[in-house]
């Protein structure tokens, strides 16, 4: 199956930033608390599966400066518009990875201090090639929170 970005009507981070609906807030306010309360090292690369419109990924970048590098990736062409690819660059290092549907993340020697993902994992065929991608391994991380 071919994923085409042309078809999606996805919104820029201004558009998603200015009117959030109500449920957008609810997962804000759960990922701001959660991105705040992290103990990452200085300089964490983390790893966005799916990065959609980008939305996490800046969120992340904002509420936890510890975070340094995110590798973004996803099954189709860099969904995040141009602008706000260069918003998010302009924060800190940012960078996209387009990856294939149901095959292992391509990361084996790469390590990340984080892996986020959001409205992703069901819409996968084998979600255990996700949890058991060479390279990620479960930390105590979750424990904490």
């Amino acid at each position: 199956m071919r994923f085409k970005t042309d078809t999606m009507s996805l919104r820029s981070l201004k558009e998603r930033l200015e009117a959030p609906t109500q449920i957008e807030c609810s997962q804000r306010k759960i990922f701001f608390d959660i991105a705040q309360r992290l103990q990452l090292p200085m300089n964490s690369a983390a790893l966005s599966v799916g990065v959609g419109g980008g939305i996490w990924d800046y969120f992340l970048l904002l509420n936890n400066s510890d975070v340094g590098n995110i590798c973004a990736c996803d099954i189709v062409a860099c969904p995040v518009k141009k602008e706000d690819r260069k918003m998010l660059m302009s924060l800190r290092k940012w960078n996209f990875l387009r990856i294939m549907p149901d095959a292992p993340l391509p990361f084996p020697g790469e390590r990340f201090d984080m892996v986020f993902h959001q409205d992703v994992i069901e819409h996968t065929k084998k979600p255990f090639l996700f949890f058991n991608a060479p390279g990620l391994k479960p930390s105590p991380l979750g424990e904490k929170l």
